[in-house]
């Protein structure tokens, strides 16, 4: 019978004790972003590029020589600016990469490749692969995020001076669970493709229908299930699906992709085994606990949803606000 009483209590305090830990991992990163802005004077990218048949590699690539982990970058990140592809490689566990509440993200993929829980943040462009050059640009310079999308192909970089929000109220990094099973419809584990809601011209899609998305804790419609490519499934690739996210829905709502495919548009929301939210990291180095319910304002721009913007105030509420980097907004996290 006290066995009885006490277990609850004791579950409780085990993950109080892993979000602690969470939040140290995130708080790491942004730390080794820091490492890496005095080292380079710009901040990493979000997403990386080398060549357009080579895909694009992570921002924890980039700065693992910051978190002691300089010879996994030597044999593999280094190598892919040579001539090798980042998708193929992910072959250790970077416990750093992991938050302890994720009982997925510490296994390896079908691929035999390692995960993470970790994303950098995309702002509310949901960004897609490209089949040319103009198009590369064009989806870069729409990420309005601290962490520049592909930074190497020639686009702007980004430092500290660039985040004129204020670092302590733009949020660079946050999580989101891992998934080993293509056939789960669990909201916060994958994502719904609805080629309505992010059609082929993603300039027009529809938060307010990615936010509806679901009965109770899954999705109504299709799944995303590309076998080899679920959610978190490389910490070393830079597409959406693997370390990315956007702050268009709020935490732990709805993901949408518009086709079944790891280069597809996508709006990712960050999700958590933590208790009513998230937790992120800012780019003055500090770690946060985003609530469920921070003021997303999903429902109300349905007409203008997820449309890039280049310039100006978010239409995503605190939470897009928190995802610009010179929005001009005035928040706090």
């Amino acid at each position: 019978m006290l066995i009885a009483l006490l277990l609850p209590a004791i579950q409780v305090a085990r993950e109080a004790a892993r979000r602690m830990q969470c939040q140290n991992n995130l708080k790491q990163l942004a730390l080794a972003c820091h490492n890496f802005h005095d080292a380079q004077n710009q901040l990493p990218g979000s997403g990386n590029w080398y060549k357009r048949a080579r895909g694009t590699w992570s921002f924890q690539c980039e700065i693992l020589p910051s978190i002691e982990q300089s010879a996994l970058y030597d044999d593999y990140c280094a190598f892919w600016k040579a001539d090798k592809n980042p998708v193929a490689f992910a072959p250790s566990l970077v416990n750093s990469f992991v938050c302890p509440s994720d009982d997925i993200a510490a296994l390896p993929t079908l691929s035999n490749l390692y995960m993470t829980s970790y994303r950098a943040c995309d702002s509310e462009s949901p960004h897609a692969w490209a089949n040319t050059d103009d198009a590369w640009n064009t989806y870069a310079n729409e990420c309005r995020g601290a962490l520049q999308f592909m930074v190497q192909f020639g686009n702007p970089t980004y430092g500290m001076s660039d985040v004129t929000d204020g670092t302590s109220n733009t949020i660079m990094l946050s999580e989101h669970l891992t998934n080993n099973n293509p056939a789960v419809k669990t909201i916060g584990r994958t994502a719904t493709v609805n080629t309505s809601v992010i059609p082929s011209d993603y300039y027009q899609s529809r938060a307010d229908l990615c936010a509806a998305a679901r009965s109770g804790k899954e999705y109504t419609g299709t799944v995303y299930n590309q076998l080899n490519r679920v959610f978190g499934w490389t910490w070393a690739n830079g597409y959406a699906t693997g370390t990315h996210f956007n702050t268009i829905t709020p935490p732990n709502a709805p993901s949408c992709m518009g086709a079944n495919d790891v280069a597809g548009a996508a709006m990712i929301a960050p999700s958590s085994n933590h208790s009513g939210g998230v937790n992120g990291a800012y780019v003055d180095g500090s770690a946060h606990f985003v609530s469920d319910n921070i003021n997303a304002l999903t429902s109300g721009v349905s007409a203008t949803a997820a449309r890039p913007k280049k310039s100006g105030a978010s239409d995503y509420g605190i939470w897009g606000a928190l995802g610009t980097r010179d929005g001009g907004e005035s928040v706090e996290p």
